[in-house]
């Protein structure tokens, strides 16, 4: 009798990966409805809201491809690196470098540094607050100290590097807010 990590594990590959419905269809209760086909329907719901996800954080990027070939590229990403956390705001830190190994990203050459800045700004929105060094209390560090400081960045701060302007890249997709 498989475990029920096995079990889970069969469906999430059923799920991602039509070709192995059977693995877990024999287990699925039909009740009027073709465990295949209840198993369609469970992913299509999956891809499409994970799709969607991928839409939310790369609204510059989609604009840029285009919509379908962004859709196209945001399902083959879904079933290549599905969520490995139950955490959606963490979902798509590697589509940026997927998407920069996929020919839809030859089209607009600059389209994978756009991903990166926008995946960049949902990093910083979801981490963790700390409070900025304020001038005050820079002001109050004796000189004779000034030596030993070391300063950790603020935990949203990131670094993207691009060879053109990728913010202006960035605000003309997005178009006037």
């Amino acid at each position: 009798m498989p475990t029920l990590r096995e079990v889970q594990a069969a469906f999430a590959r059923g799920v991602l990966d039509p070709s192995r419905a059977g693995e877990i269809a024999a287990g699925i209760m039909g009740e009027g409805i073709a465990p295949e086909r209840r198993l369609a329907i469970y992913r299509n719901n999956v891809l499409l809201s994970l799709r969607r996800v991928l839409e939310g954080a790369f609204p510059a990027t989609r604009r840029l491809l285009g919509s379908e070939a962004f859709a196209r590229v945001a399902l083959a990403f879904v079933r290549a690196a599905p969520p490995d956390r139950p955490q959606l705001v963490a979902y798509g830190r590697g589509f940026p470098g997927f998407l920069e190994r996929r020919p839809e990203a030859a089209t607009v050459g600059y389209v994978t540094d756009v991903a990166r800045l926008e995946w960049a700004r949902e990093e910083a929105y979801y981490a963790a607050d700390a409070p900025a060094l304020s001038a005050t209390d820079l002001a109050a560090i004796p000189i004779a100290r000034y030596a030993e400081l070391r300063f950790d960045p603020h935990p949203s701060l990131r670094l993207i590097r691009s060879a053109g302007p990728v913010y202006t890249l960035w605000q003309a997709a997005i178009g006037p807010s």
